[in-house]
């Protein structure tokens, strides 16, 4: 692959690239989990204020390419101090060409402790990404029904 990739952890200055690149990650969300436009032609979301802990860009030759936002609690089965993965989209031009994966592997490398990784079950690119990324040494699976849809939370330690 082409390019040169990094895992940045974003400060305020980036704040306005991780909501423009929110965007479009809610819309590809939008057939899982039915978000609409609001009058102005944008997804309405409290992501950034509730998932603004520690966040990372993912540039590939210095463009954006994707983010996370990771918090210090899991929220599904309240465990902290504990990473979870509240949100983490690759930009849709890059899907598929390994950059999840080394994204995923540089804020595990960066954030040793006990982690979480949630997904939708209906969501088949997350469902298909998640459990080839998340080592396999150690994990924990569990099943969960939030609001009527079934989800998939593995927790495990790095």
């Amino acid at each position: 692959m082409a390019g040169e990739f990094k895992v940045i952890p974003a400060g305020e200055a980036a704040r306005p690239v991780i909501a423009n690149l929110l965007q479009l990650y809610l819309y590809d969300m939008a057939p899982y989990f039915g978000a609409r436009l609001n009058a102005a032609g944008r997804f309405d979301h409290d992501i950034l204020e509730e998932g603004w802990a520690h966040p990372y860009l993912f540039t590939l030759d210095g463009a954006p390419a994707g983010f996370a936002l990771i918090t210090r609690h899991c929220t599904i089965r309240e465990r902290s101090p504990c990473w979870y993965v509240a949100e983490f989209g690759i930009l849709r031009p890059h899907q598929g060409r390994g950059l999840g994966r080394r994204a995923f592997q540089a804020l595990l490398e960066a954030n040793p402790g006990d982690w979480e990784v949630t997904w939708y079950d209906g969501n088949g690119p997350a469902s298909a990404f998640w459990p080839r990324v998340i080592p396999q040494a150690g994990r924990e699976e569990h099943r969960l029904q939030v609001n009527g849809m079934d989800w998939t939370s593995v927790a495990f330690t790095v």
